[in-house]
């Protein structure tokens, strides 16, 4: 029990899952003799990965006579949820996920979903979790094999 007490107290977890931090020497404070190389790390400048679904309060939708996209963020381009539906049930697709800093802006998040669901013969829809600062988020449908674009792109600005 003392190796995974220190094992999470060493992780940084251990208030958070109300256990006694085991381990003195870990919570002691480097003092570095050569003041010329000492570094001050800020809370949160190694912050975890985004995740924005806590306050995904606002969404939009862009939609072609066989594409439909819906996505869901939080108001400050935090973007949680990409939801693509197909109008028609196709197999071997697969749904691109762009996401760009703004719009016409650098890429930052790519993504391809290969797990669509088919609703009978009427359509097929993916749903990504993307969790990306984003200013808007682009979807395709491409085939599996050759990876060439079968629907769309549309795109949504956040």
């Amino acid at each position: 029990m003392k190796k995974v007490r220190y094992a999470i107290g060493a992780l940084g977890i251990a208030p958070a899952m109300a256990l006694p931090f085991t381990n003195g020497a870990a919570a002691a404070v480097h003092v570095s003799g050569n003041s010329a190389k000492r570094v001050t790390l800020t809370a949160g400048q190694f912050a975890p990965d985004l995740t924005c679904y806590h306050q995904a309060d606002h969404s939009a939708r862009d939609s072609t006579p066989i594409l439909y996209e819906y996505v869901d963020w939080n108001g400050a381009n935090c973007v949680y949820k990409v939801l693509g539906k197909l109008h028609i049930a196709l197999s071997k697709r697969e749904m691109r996920v762009r996401a760009y800093s703004r719009p016409g802006g650098a890429r930052v998040r790519s993504v391809i979903n290969r797990a669509g669901t088919e609703h009978g013969i009427s359509s097929t829809s993916f749903l990504t979790t993307l969790n990306a600062d984003a200013g808007q988020v682009c979807i395709a449908i491409i085939t599996q094999s050759s990876g060439r674009v079968s629907a769309g792109p549309i795109c949504v600005n956040t």
